[in-house]
């Protein structure tokens, strides 16, 4: 009996956790993840046992010792026949240094359909990392000939208020 007032409050943590989507019929984005990568390239110190990855993970965030991150975006359209088709990956992080929000933008341009699904990996390495801070929030789309098709964010991912609205008091 103790075990349905705790399955409701996973189950509702889970869909806070996923974030917000917004799809196109037939397309979808349906699972994000973000992970550390050490100084290798490398996810995870062990194939295959997740708690360790899991822990190595943490310990690579919490080091502050990864090189890059990576988001793995598994996607799906309605067919394989589309071209022109876009996975794009905003990010917002927070420079502690600078004292202020960072954005950037990721993109893997297809010009042919690799399938009517499939798994995207984009990076962010470098000067480039060094200059974001840490992340804060995500909002990945698809896009077919630039138009949205599919989003997916992070539910701690703010859309800024329209260009063409005043702020109040203005």
């Amino acid at each position: 009996m103790r075990a349905i007032p705790f399955l409701i409050l996973c189950v509702g943590v889970s869909l806070l956790l996923a974030g917000d989507t917004t799809n196109t019929e037939g397309y979808d984005i349906m699972k994000v993840n973000h992970e550390f990568l050490d100084e290798k390239g490398n996810t995870h110190d062990r194939i295959g046992n997740l708690v360790e990855k899991a822990r190595y993970q943490k310990e690579l965030e919490e080091s502050g010792r990864y090189t890059g991150l990576r988001f793995i975006v598994h996607w799906k359209a309605p067919s394989s026949d589309l071209r022109d088709f876009t996975v794009k990956v905003e990010l917002r992080g927070f420079d502690a240094g600078m004292g202020r929000e960072r954005l950037q933008t990721l993109t893997r341009d297809y010009a042919e359909m690799p399938g009517s699904s499939g798994w995207t990996n984009l990076d962010l390495k470098g000067n480039d990392l060094k200059d974001f801070g840490r992340l804060m929030a995500w909002k990945v789309a698809l896009l077919q000939n630039g138009k949205p098709m599919a989003t997916r964010k992070s539910f701690t991912w703010d859309d800024p208020p329209p260009a063409d609205r005043k702020a109040e008091g203005s």
